[in-house]
């Protein structure tokens, strides 16, 4: 599971403001799942979860996401992973569950991939992918070359 800020903990206005929903990520989480012989397993999170900091530096509805491939964890997603010790347990928070509403409309689904009009580079060295429309949007790419130096 990857956590980000998000609408959540992202900035959410116009205004430089953050936080608006809270201010610690957090993650409740229950997966049914249905095997192919009509077995359900029921998953859900709790005290025996772990933790640690990904590639993913800020991600935001209108910053963006930073992205260092640099502090990718090859394999984190896959079965039998060894963390080796480096991940922490998780911190239960006490959190009303009231506040909890089920989405009014369809799930978000990848509906077509697109390629960029144009990638440029700013002043300050980002790249920006023109995709000459607004939109939301989860984003791959495949990138080359030697690490980046800090």
């Amino acid at each position: 599971m990857t956590l980000a800020d998000g609408w959540y903990r992202g900035y959410l206005t116009w205004d430089p403001r953050r936080n608006v929903y809270g201010e610690r990520l957090a993650l409740l989480l229950q997966l049914r799942i249905t095997y192919a012989d009509g077995r359900v397993q029921v998953v859900g999170s709790d005290a025996s979860w772990k933790a640690a900091t990904g590639p993913i530096r800020m991600a935001d509805i209108y910053n963006g996401e930073e992205y260092d491939a640099r502090l990718e964890k090859p394999g984190w997603s896959t079965a039998g992973y060894d963390d080796d010790g480096a991940w922490t347990g998780v911190r239960l928070v006490d959190h009303s569950r009231s506040i909890l509403i089920a989405p009014a409309g369809p799930p978000v689904r990848r509906i077509e991939e697109i390629a960029p009009v144009a990638i440029l580079r700013t002043p300050a060295g980002q790249t920006v992918f023109d995709m000459d429309r607004t939109w939301w949007v989860g984003c791959g790419s495949r990138c080359g070359g030697p690490p980046a130096r800090p």
